[in-house]
């Protein structure tokens, strides 16, 4: 009988610790998204969005705190305007300066439908732009400091809590 409740306690404390890592590893995402750079033009640029325990706006607050107020200010259809910082220096272990848009949204995704009306759940998400100083989006699939700038962003906005 011991074995059997050790071995259910077991199988329990794995499948959650299963279930958190793929959770944790679906909260962010890259999209290629349009942005206005002119009057009259659109560049593709991808986006690193990411959801999880942090609200739309945590990471303008980190960025606001450690760089000082942003420089310029895009306008979108989303629910926050895109700051962006120009010439910033994010790493100490590389000269490289970064010019970054930081902004967010809400999602409203249908869930079920109680007595004919539609139930929503809202989505939360903080999304990212970067170019490094040769104007390469560093969220492309190549870039060599991707990974490092998706982790710097998320690990960082989590903290700003």
């Amino acid at each position: 009988m011991k074995r059997i409740i050790l071995l259910i306690t077991f199988l329990i404390i794995f499948s959650c610790a299963t279930n958190k890592e793929a959770n944790d590893y679906k909260q962010y995402e890259f999209v290629l998204i349009n942005i206005p750079v002119g009057e009259n033009s659109n560049q593709m640029v991808n986006e690193l969005r990411f959801t999880g325990d942090t609200k739309s706006g945590e990471t303008q607050k980190f960025m606001q705190y450690k760089y000082g107020k942003q420089i310029n200010e895009i306008p979108t259809n989303r629910a926050l305007p895109m700051q962006i910082w120009t010439n910033v220096k994010l790493f100490n272990w590389t000269e490289e300066l970064f010019t970054v848009g930081i902004c967010g949204d809400y999602i409203k995704n249908p869930t079920i439908e109680i007595d004919g009306k539609q139930k929503y759940a809202i989505i939360e998400y903080n999304s990212v732009i970067a170019f490094d100083s040769k104007n390469n989006d560093c969220f492309k699939t190549n870039h060599h400091l991707k990974d490092s700038l998706a982790n710097y962003f998320i690990l960082n906005t989590r903290k700003t809590k």
